[in-house]
């Protein structure tokens, strides 16, 4: 099985490890890495019912190194998850 398909499943059944190899695998700039991601959201996207599509949200945090992005995903994480 090709991992991007494998870590789909994992994530799938709630597997945190998973998500977090998820997201490694989309943010590498390896070739390899890129077409498994792509496998991976593809995977993930086509099993999402499609109702669920339209209320998504995607956010991006930049900035230099040592701003606090890293703190505010965390924190912008603990209020979503504890409301």
């Amino acid at each position: 099985m090709a991992e991007g398909l494998k870590i789909a499943a994992q994530v799938r059944q709630g597997c945190r490890a998973a998500l977090s190899r998820a997201i490694t695998l989309c943010e590498s700039t390896r070739p390899d890495h890129v077409r498994e991601a792509a496998l991976l959201l593809q995977c993930l996207r086509e099993q999402t019912p499609a109702s669920f599509h339209s209320r998504s949200l995607r956010v991006g945090f930049t900035g230099p190194p040592g701003v606090g992005k890293s703190t505010l995903i965390d924190r912008v994480g603990t209020y979503l998850t504890d409301s």
